[in-house]
């Protein structure tokens, strides 16, 4: 079986992003599915959304309606947490 550094299996760039930013998923981390959440620096979620049937490694977020700040994306299952953060110049 092969192991994984989730570090290398969940990536967010570009970060600092500006207009989006794109996430790239091993899909064995999340095989059935998952769902994402953006989270602000006040701890408030601010985008949140079920991804089914997950096929493809990327995907992307569109920022455009976001303030400048930090923010968390974190993915989630019910096997499963994994957090990353990023900014929004």
């Amino acid at each position: 079986m092969k192991t994984h550094n989730q570090k290398e299996s969940f990536q967010i760039y570009p970060n600092p992003a500006k207009n989006f930013i794109n996430y790239k998923i091993d899909n064995e981390l999340f095989p059935w599915g998952f769902n994402y959440k953006i989270i602000n620096a006040h701890v408030q979620v601010i985008e949140e959304k079920s991804i089914d049937n997950f096929q493809d490694d990327l995907l992307k977020i569109d920022l455009n309606n976001y303030l400048h700040g930090i923010y968390f994306l974190m993915l989630s299952n019910k096997k499963r947490n994994i957090i990353r953060k990023f900014v929004i110049k």
